[in-house]
């Protein structure tokens, strides 16, 4: 059986609003009220993502990095880049901060790239040498020191 899509109103996109001006919208909460103002109910799924397109945060959605997170996790890595998660979390939960360890990890992902970012020039530098030492290996070999190329 086919369900059939009902368009949202403006009146049901400002209770949502409404729900959101004291904070971020429990869908709960959200369904409890479009169904007590007589609307036609709606999936937790489906509010969650009206909220995503009003730009409205839903609870548990912890949004995006504050600069102070990121703070606290750059220190951390900073003094080692081998930290644990745990250790991570740990830290940001002292800071009043709550993170999923995949998103902790994927922010550490990207942190620990850009302190060990190489220029690109040091890059093509590096595999030049790299490339140089290749080839004098190969030439060795092929053409032994004293022999010379005879042709």
């Amino acid at each position: 059986m086919r369900t059939i899509a009902v368009l949202w109103t403006p009146a049901q996109d400002a209770i949502l609003e409404d729900l959101a001006a004291a904070g971020p919208v429990s869908v709960s909460r959200a369904a409890a009220a479009l169904h007590a103002a007589g609307y036609p109910p709606r999936t937790d799924r489906g509010i969650s993502e009206r909220c995503y397109v009003l730009g409205l945060r839903t609870a548990g959605q912890p949004g995006h990095w504050q600069e102070a997170e990121i703070a606290i996790l750059h220190a951390a890595l900073i003094a080692d880049p081998q930290v644990s998660l745990t250790t991570l979390r740990a830290a940001l939960a002292a800071a009043g901060f709550r993170r999923a360890f995949s998103s902790i990890d994927t922010k550490r992902a990207g942190l620990l790239a850009a302190l060990t970012s190489v220029s690109p020039a040091a890059r093509r530098r590096a595999a030049i040498a790299r490339d140089a030492k290749l080839f004098a290996s190969v030439i060795t070999r092929v053409c032994p020191l004293g022999q010379g190329a005879a042709a």
